[in-house]
């Protein structure tokens, strides 16, 4: 057994209390350690009485403590062999007796019988046997509160250093700050010096961060290139600003190690107490949080937490933990949008919407569980889930007339093709040419060439599915799309149609869009269309069809029937204007026509 594996005992025996831990307790931990790795070992402990000098007795010796493991087989002879309990000084106060099978004895390592024995010395001075003065119990003691590298505080000593300084801070009134440092780039100076050069920057770190605080502050090292510096008595915030921004400068400057200077930077996060409620553990999570904002906004310096951003990172973390129950407690439904004909006020078809109401955390909008899920890699799932969804809710309307439908698709579906293939031929299938299918694709996911999706699409397109290119306009490779994919509809975001009647940029951008893709033998729909004004523009400007809350509000499935009974606010204008449905190369909703 490593020596260091025997020391790691003594920081064991100083947690005892001295009236919890007698000398056959000792005893008895020693011998489980020593059998531990020499099964079948016997030992005894033989100590020198006070006024043995250093040969004790040759008998036993008083006083005597043993631990008897199982003996050598019966038909074996024993042998022993003795190891002195000595301090660091030398001095003998002991001595202890092995027995066992010879082959079993034979085998005990010197090393770790000397260091054995000084650690049995170091627990008996614990409770008083033998005076250790400032020996091994006292290394130990150091070793078990500091850092072996740079001799700073570790965690352990960090903590109970912070937290009477949180105690007496919330009797003074006076703030504690709690500095988070964390090298930036250090990686690479292991990988192009080696370990012994980085451990040497890290020992000059320590130096130069003890140099930058106050003697009865606290720089601690956690792990690695993390350090941590403790500040009380301070008056106020601005004060803890004012140090962390000198020690990111002190940083800066050059590190002198073997192979010659080395410039680095750090990432400084800083937290302060918020009154004697805060815990040390908190205000070093605190400080760990704001140490990552500061290498997020680029490192070399300081960034006082975001509480705010802590906590929507938190939110979210929680949710996504949520959302992945959501399909298994039913939390999630569907709701349909009418897709209308801007000229007639017909309904043509339904866009299918995903809603999430929990439990727990209430209704989240779509905008913020949506890319959630994306990340989460729970789109495939819940995608799937929609369209069977949308598949029962309106087969029965399918049944009695030829229905339309659209939905959106993410990039993930599309990588993870084969899946949305078959839900989506399942659901055509199902309803026997009673349905049409669009689905909605983002700019963004045709944006780099993908055989994958490309592949995907093709296959969709020959189960007769239609596509559409979704938010048009406000991405960077909208006209190179239509170019590279098969495209039959274009949407226009709602951003373009908000803006309309505020100025003619907005109207010739519209008009150009619906110009181009009636041309192409395309469709237009304009997105976001909330008021009556705005939908007689998009009418005007030859958007084909439009869908917002001017026409109906998102809807349960139930009321899809009496939704496509009857017009919804058809338009007033002269169906015969500039890029009207009638004009040359328009194409119908979700047809081949």
């Amino acid at each position: 057994m490593a020596v260091d594996q025997w020391l790691a005992l003594v920081r064991d025996a100083i947690c005892v209390p001295p009236d919890e831990l007698t000398e056959d307790r000792i005893s008895q931990l020693m011998c489980r350690l020593m059998e531990a790795q020499f099964p079948g070992v016997t030992t005894r402990l033989l100590l020198d009485g006070p006024g043995d000098a250093d040969d004790p007795p040759d008998g036993d010796g008083a006083p005597t403590a043993a631990c008897r493991p199982p003996g050598p087989r019966r038909g074996t002879a024993p042998t022993t062999v003795q190891a002195r309990l000595t301090l660091p000084s030398g001095r003998a106060v002991g001595r202890a007796i092995f027995e066992g099978p010879a082959a079993v004895v034979a085998g005990l390592d010197a090393a770790a019988i000397e260091a054995w024995g000084q650690v049995v010395a170091a627990a008996l001075d614990h409770i008083g046997r033998v005076s250790l003065g400032a020996g091994l119990l006292a290394e130990a003691r150091h070793e078990a509160l500091h850092d072996a590298l740079t001799g700073l505080a570790n965690r352990t000593l960090l903590l109970d250093r912070l937290e009477h300084a949180i105690q007496r801070s919330g009797r003074s009134g006076q703030v504690v700050a709690v500095m988070f440092v964390d090298l930036d780039r250090f990686k690479s100076v292991n990988d192009l010096y080696g370990h012994r050069v980085g451990d040497q920057l890290l020992v000059a770190l320590a130096r130069r961060l003890e140099s930058g605080v106050r003697s009865d502050d606290t720089v601690a090292r956690l792990s690695g290139d993390e350090f941590v510096v403790v500040c009380e008595g301070l008056e106020n915030d601005a004060q803890g600003e004012v140090i962390a921004a000198h020690l990111a400068q002190t940083i800066n400057e050059p590190f002198d190690v073997s192979v010659g200077p080395i410039p680095v930077t750090a990432s400084i996060g800083l937290a302060f107490t918020l009154g004697a409620d805060t815990s040390a553990e908190a205000l070093i999570d605190q400080a760990d949080v704001a140490m990552y904002q500061a290498k997020h906004s680029g490192g070399h310096g300081y960034r006082v937490v975001d509480l705010s951003e802590r906590s929507r990172t938190r939110r979210l973390a929680e949710m996504e933990l949520e959302l992945r129950e959501a399909l298994d407690r039913d939390e999630l439904r569907t709701v349909y949008q009418p897709i209308v004909e801007t000229v007639t006020g017909r309904v043509v078809g339904f866009e299918a919407l995903l809603r999430w109401r929990n439990g727990r955390l209430g209704e989240i909008p779509p905008e913020t569980f949506l890319p959630l899920a994306e990340r989460s890699r729970l789109m495939e799932r819940m995608g799937r889930w929609l369209i069977e969804q949308a598949g029962s809710d309106l087969g029965p309307l399918a049944r009695r007339a030829p229905t339309a439908l659209a939905f959106n698709v993410s990039g993930r579906q599309l990588l993870e093709g084969a899946s949305l293939v078959r839900s989506v031929a399942g659901l055509l299938e199902s309803l026997d040419g009673r349905l049409t299918v669009t689905l909605d694709l983002t700019e963004q996911t045709l944006a780099h060439e993908n055989q994958t999706i490309h592949a995907t699409l093709a296959e969709l397109k020959r189960l007769g599915v239609f596509l559409a290119l979704d938010d048009f306009g406000v991405g960077y490779s909208s006209l190179n799309s239509l170019s590279r994919v098969p495209i039959d509809s274009v949407k226009v975001d709602r951003s373009f149609v908000t803006q309309l009647g505020t100025g003619s940029s907005h109207q010739a951008i519209v008009h150009a869009v619906c110009t181009l893709a009636h041309v192409l033998g395309m469709s237009v729909v304009a997105e976001g269309v909330e008021t009556a004004r705005q939908h007689e523009m998009v009418t005007i400007l030859g958007c084909d069809y439009s869908q917002g809350y001017f026409h109906s509000a998102p809807r349960p499935a139930g009321d899809l029937a009496e939704l496509m009974a009857a017009p919804l606010r058809p338009g007033r204008v002269d169906p015969a204007g500039p890029g009207s449905p009638s004009g040359p190369g328009a194409r119908p909703f979700n047809s081949t026509e």
